[in-house]
């Protein structure tokens, strides 16, 4: 009887999980939509007066026109899934899934204003994520410029996932700062009087909306 050691399958099994890199096959599922590790979470906010929203709002356009102000990245983290975000308030950290739908606006059928983002490559992703969560507890950059020491909402994602080869998934793009007029908004305008720098007007950056609209990346789902 010819006998085979069970040793190489394992292993050979072993190495093919570890290089198949996509996201946890269990979802949340919140408000009729599926959340996976992974997936980028979209906040859109109608206008409400002169805040930060209304200014990214002013200067950005959306997926379908929406306004999308803000970005989010679902992560399964101590046995829940969580959103690893950038705020003003917080700088980067957790928040729980249902935290972040319960802060989300809702239109009038009672549907959270939240669009989910699912890439269409999943390979890398794990990576992407774990390399998000080590910009952890980083403050939150209000200038919306480089910095190894700051960070802003949309500029984690953009950081954050790459392909395998190290390659951006999402590339910068020259950054702008003007509303419909073709002026610079005033509240980028006294933003950055009051820091004594001018508006990085072309600047290379980015911004949730323009995320928003990459379809060659990302599959929009709403409810």
């Amino acid at each position: 009887m010819i006998r085979f050691s069970s040793l190489p399958l394992l292993l050979g099994l072993m190495a093919l999980v570890a290089s198949c890199d996509v996201p946890s096959q269990s979802a949340s599922v919140i408000n009729g939509l599926e959340i996976f590790h992974g997936d980028l979470l979209f906040s859109i906010e109608e206008p409400s007066g002169d805040g930060l929203s209304d200014a990214i709002a002013t200067v950005t356009e959306g997926v379908d026109g929406s306004q999308v102000v803000h970005v989010g990245i679902a992560c399964e983290q101590y046995g829940r899934m969580m959103v690893l975000e950038a705020t003003p308030s917080h700088g980067v950290w957790l928040t729980p899934l249902d935290k972040f739908f319960e802060e989300a606006e809702y239109d009038d059928e009672g549907n959270p204003c939240i669009l989910v983002g699912r890439l269409r490559d999943t390979l890398g992703l794990g990576a992407s994520v774990q390399r998000a969560m080590q910009y952890l507890g980083l403050p939150y950059d209000t200038l919306y410029i480089p910095d190894a020491r700051q960070i802003y909402c949309s500029e984690l994602v953009q950081l954050s996932y790459q392909r395998p080869d190290g390659t951006p998934i999402f590339k910068t793009r020259p950054m702008s700062f003007t509303d419909s007029s073709g002026d610079i908004a005033p509240y980028w305008k006294r933003l950055y009087a009051e820091r004594g720098i001018r508006v990085p007007e072309g600047a290379p950056g980015t911004n949730p909306a323009d995320l928003s609209r990459d379809s060659l990346v990302l599959k929009i789902l709403t409810p």
